[in-house]
């Protein structure tokens, strides 16, 4: 393999990689139990929790410490002493809503967040409620099951739900999106890492494709010389 081959063959594994970690760009999280985002993207988006309907709020010594919202990397989680607890047996809910303060439209991905089964199996259901995406209101996301299986205290599970295609993701500037995560089951469990995620600005590709194109031209004229 010659020079060149080596470096396309670098360059793509490199390309993947990081495209794949930039597939989705972690806007707000709520990390720990509390009811203000711990992570939020202030030149795109404002973020809040409703009025609490879950069991309750930093529930202390239960916590997901993997470091990531559902299975994605991003901002560092920084509280792994405290999250949610969620009540299937009360039928709980929790709502959050997302605006696009960004002056541009966006286009949301995915609902992230960690779940486990602690005293008894749950299921939690993802809901967008209402707002300015192309969803019809009350559109379900997806729904996950807890079980006697899953992990009580620190490694927790994953959830990731894609909110869906482009024309149903897109938020415009000023809009709002309401969303609700409903808990049932006849147990007790808990909830951390919840957050909202967008696809990331054609520039961020741009930037890469040019960094690759750099590299090519140089190799190129290091070949010739």
């Amino acid at each position: 393999m010659n020079h060149t081959q080596k470096f396309l063959a670098a360059a793509a594994i490199t390309f993947i990689g990081v495209s794949a970690a930039s597939a989705q760009t972690i806007v707000a999280g709520w990390d720990g139990g509390g009811s203000t985002p711990t992570v939020v993207d202030a030149t795109k988006v404002t973020a809040a929790l409703g009025t609490q309907g879950v069991s309750s709020f930093n529930w202390s010594g239960r916590s997901s410490t993997d470091g990531t919202w559902g299975s994605v990397s991003g901002p560092a989680t920084v509280n792994n002493a405290n999250a949610w607890q969620v009540k299937g047996d009360l039928n709980q809910s929790q709502l959050f809503t997302i605006t696009n303060t960004s002056g541009a439209d966006l286009i949301f991905d995915s609902i992230h967040f960690d779940y486990a089964h602690i005293f008894g199996a749950i299921t939690v259901n993802v809901t967008y409620v209402n707002g300015g995406l192309g969803l019809t209101d009350g559109t379900s996301l997806g729904s996950v099951s807890t079980n006697g299986s899953s992990p009580s205290l620190s490694d927790w599970d994953d959830a990731d739900f894609t909110i869906g295609s482009a024309a149903f993701a897109t938020l415009a500037n000023n809009q709002s999106a309401t969303f609700r995560f409903d808990i049932t089951g006849a147990g007790t469990g808990g909830m951390d890492n919840i957050a909202i995620s967008i696809v990331p600005e054609p520039s961020s590709y741009a930037l890469i494709s040019g960094c690759f194109l750099m590299g090519f031209v140089a190799l190129r004229r290091r070949s010739r010389s």
